[in-house]
């Protein structure tokens, strides 16, 4: 479903249903992106002290999501967030199954730090972004490699997640 592209709309991002990973600042991410229309799931990575209930269970969620395959594809910014995503989830699930079906599903790496993390844990990712300077250059050789339409991407929380989620939904894949 293409996103409305009206400059009136007070709701930008009706319809995408967006994944935030992110280890700060989540609260005002959630605020952000449900005042203009989205619908969140939280991941928040942030450190085990600062963990509430409703963290473990957005961890767990997002896991299931990838043991089920309800997702068709997961793009990493930074190898922390790859890091952090294997270890918070992997105390609700098997971490081997975790990463079996990491490896099963399309992995993007749209850095070199985000490659190595998802080497370090045995995953071959699926695309790796060479060099990104901006969100465009990650849509760009998406475009060339990699086509996400019809697909369930879940996205990495970036400093540019609003755009490139955009993006995806622009290019006819679902952000979850």
């Amino acid at each position: 479903m293409a996103m409305n592209q009206d400059p009136e709309n007070s709701q930008p991002l009706a319809s995408l249903a967006i994944a935030c990973i992110a280890d700060s600042k989540i609260e005002l991410i959630n605020e952000l992106i449900t005042t203009k229309g989205g619908e969140t799931t939280i991941f928040d990575l942030g450190l085990p002290a600062n963990q509430s209930a409703a963290t473990d269970n957005s961890i767990a969620e997002l896991a299931n999501r990838l043991l089920t395959a309800d997702v068709d594809a997961i793009l990493f910014v930074t190898g922390v967030g790859v890091t952090e995503l294997i270890k918070q989830a992997s105390r609700k699930v098997d971490q081997s199954r975790l990463v079996d079906c990491l490896s099963d599903m399309t992995t993007i790496a749209g850095s070199n730090g985000a490659a190595s993390a998802l080497s370090a844990a045995g995953v071959t990712p699926t695309l790796l972004i060479e060099s990104p300077t901006s969100w465009r250059d990650v849509l760009m050789q998406l475009d060339r490699k990699h086509p996400v339409v019809n697909q369930r991407v879940a996205l990495e929380e970036s400093a540019a997640v609003y755009e490139l989620a955009n993006g995806l939904e622009a290019r006819g894949a679902r952000v979850v």
